[in-house]
């Protein structure tokens, strides 16, 4: 177990980072290479991290000699926990803001 999650976790922050490089900002991370190892500077892409999972299972399957759609299995129910871990982190970090409310019960991140 501790080696499929080491593996689940490089391939969603490998994956996400390429993500964000590839999908989103090609032409900028390619004229400045370095800023792709700036993971602090944020830009993670979810297509990204979920290719890069998709292949380090592939990986890990592979070496353990396990049928990769088996394994793929026995993540699945894991997908929802670390979805609403990543929504949680960006809730906190204020990514997640909607329109202006009057209603009691609402939050403002950051309000201002």
């Amino acid at each position: 177990m501790d080696d499929l999650l080491f593996y689940g976790v490089l391939g969603v922050v490998l994956g996400g980072r390429l993500g964000e490089v590839l999908f989103y900002q090609p032409g900028y991370y390619f004229s400045h290479p370095l800023e792709i190892l700036a993971v602090w500077k944020g830009g993670m892409s979810f297509h990204g991290g979920f290719i890069g999972v998709m292949v380090a299972m592939a990986i890990f399957a592979r070496q353990r000699k396990i049928v990769w759609l088996q394994l793929m299995d026995f993540i699945a129910p894991l997908v929802p926990l670390g979805l609403g871990a990543g929504r949680i982190g960006n809730f906190i970090n204020g990514e997640l803001w909607g329109r202006p409310t009057d209603l009691p019960w609402a939050w403002c991140s950051p309000c201002g």
